[in-house]
């Protein structure tokens, strides 16, 4: 969907969702009092609920990659293992934590630190830039960014 700018005044900011309209439309309003129906429609099968297991048989599989390319691929990642044969040693253990943390158990009782370390830790991945996340942590305190949170990771797993 596009980019939602008012009509009335070309702005971008302050803009509320107030209907969510059948084939997937919406009734966007602004701030300077302005309602206005934003975006195309979405066809029906792609708007239709799709079950893991129709999703897991849409991705290719090993036999459905050119054995050309399944080749190079098992050169390229010879090459790679030769440089650097094995994870950051921080990492299993890193893993190891947060499998607990992200029990339903174990994300109601953590410090709400621990879920913050998590979104910005570089340890088995990379976050990428999370400044969008800190300053919301940061203007909602941290009680409010944790209950935020749980319920995103809880919905998540």
């Amino acid at each position: 969907m596009s980019l939602a700018i008012c009509p009335l005044c070309s702005d971008d900011e302050d803009i509320e969702v107030r209907a969510t309209l059948d084939g997937g439309r919406r009734v966007l309003s602004h701030r300077c009092g302005f309602e206005w129906e934003h975006g195309e429609p979405v066809p029906a099968q792609r708007r239709a609920a799709r079950s893991f297991e129709s999703l897991r048989a849409s991705f290719p599989k090993p036999e459905d990659v050119d054995p050309e390319r399944l080749e190079r691929v098992a050169r390229l990642k010879a090459r790679y293992l030769a440089v650097k044969p094995d994870f950051d040693p921080r990492v299993a253990a890193y893993w190891s934590k947060y499998q607990g943390v992200f029990t339903p158990e174990g994300l109601r009782a953590c410090d709400p630190q621990v879920l913050k370390d998590f979104a910005n830790s570089e340890i088995g991945a990379r976050p990428g830039n999370q400044a969008t996340f800190n300053s919301a942590w940061n203007d909602m305190g941290d009680a409010a960014a944790a209950e935020s949170t749980r319920s995103t990771i809880d919905y998540l797993l």
